[in-house]
């Protein structure tokens, strides 16, 4: 009967893609700090950006808080880099520590940077001589309990800040999520809510046609609301399904699977069911791949490494490898 269910479940949430009122695409670009959308992670990635019910490493924190409290050994630090795309650098690092039996602490920090480039205008589409940058940070705290041994809970609180040439901005965020344990082939159920908070106002000085002036305006956040589960298929197969709705874009229906032939390597791949990128076929856009390799000592310390690759379309292909330590 737990098999039909679960079977039931996975075709419904499937086939709940072709149901579904895509709205929400005219909103795209009417959102600040869109660098908080970039998911980081080599095993979510890979598994197509279904990270609200997988508690690989310290990178859980960005996509659930309440996945801290899973994490197997009472501490992990893990450090992502990412490619992004028009050659920006997106770093994240992070660190989870147990506190008593059911409470657990965490950090993170995530930052965006496009190195220099030149400043170009209307008047100017070569350049104006001046060289500018873009720069984007996040830092947050998280804190974890577990209310039972299969249900916990978590918050994130967040600074993020943002600057392009001298035009800056930062606001405060709350992230909340949640977690479940079935007890049942591993599934585990997560919900979270990321970025809930104020406007992001914008400071700075702007070129007007008489002299410098300062301007004041505001922006709501991307605010991110996901739910998915994930469990064992057959005893070397992972299996997750995601749905995450934007506050600006429409919903993304997302599927991974996690093959596993020894203790030693996970090989993964994941599909973007919908809203996908523009260029190419739906095997250059929509799928995303990657794999994992683990190494335990007697030391009860677990290392690994992970790479993922994720098909953007005519953006190309953005990179990632994330590295780590559970302890």
């Amino acid at each position: 009967m737990k098999k039909v269910i679960f079977v039931v479940l996975a075709f419904n949430l499937l086939y709940a893609g072709s149901l579904f009122e895509f709205l929400g695409g005219q909103k795209k670009g009417t959102t600040a700090l869109l660098f908080l959308k970039i998911a980081p992670g080599g095993t979510q990635v890979s598994m197509g950006n279904t990270g609200v019910s997988i508690a690989q490493d310290a990178t859980c924190l960005y996509w659930n808080p309440a996945l801290a409290n899973f994490i197997k050994t009472p501490s992990s630090f893990t450090a992502s880099y990412r490619r992004w795309v028009v050659d920006q650098n997106y770093i994240y690092a992070g660190g989870i520590k147990s506190i008593g039996r059911y409470h657990r602490i965490g950090f993170y920090l995530s930052g965006l940077s496009s190195g220099y480039f030149k400043e170009t205008d209307e008047n100017h589409p070569e350049g104006t001589g001046k060289y500018i940058s873009s720069d984007d940070l996040a830092i947050g705290v998280v804190y974890a309990r577990n209310v039972s041994d299969r249900f916990a809970f978590g918050l994130s609180l967040k600074f993020a800040y943002e600057n392009l040439a001298g035009v800056y901005g930062y606001t405060g965020l709350l992230d909340v999520g949640t977690l479940y344990q079935v007890g049942y082939r591993d599934i585990q159920i997560g919900v979270s809510l990321s970025n809930l908070g104020p406007d992001f106002a914008l400071k700075g000085k702007y070129l007007s046609e008489n002299a410098d002036s300062v301007s004041y305006d505001s922006y709501s956040v991307p605010v991110i609301y996901r739910i998915g589960f994930k469990g064992k298929l057959k005893e070397y197969l992972l299996g997750a399904f995601e749905i995450e709705k934007p506050s600006d874009d429409v919903e993304q229906f997302k599927a991974g699977f996690s093959l596993i032939p020894t203790d030693f390597i996970n090989l993964n791949v994941g599909f973007r069911l919908n809203n996908i990128p523009p260029g190419g076929s739906f095997f250059t856009r929509g799928v995303n791949f990657g794999f994992t390799i683990k190494k335990s000592t007697g030391l009860h310390k677990g290392f690994y490494i992970s790479y993922a690759a994720e098909q953007m379309g005519y953006l190309g292909i953005s990179h990632i490898i994330t590295t780590g330590v559970n302890f």
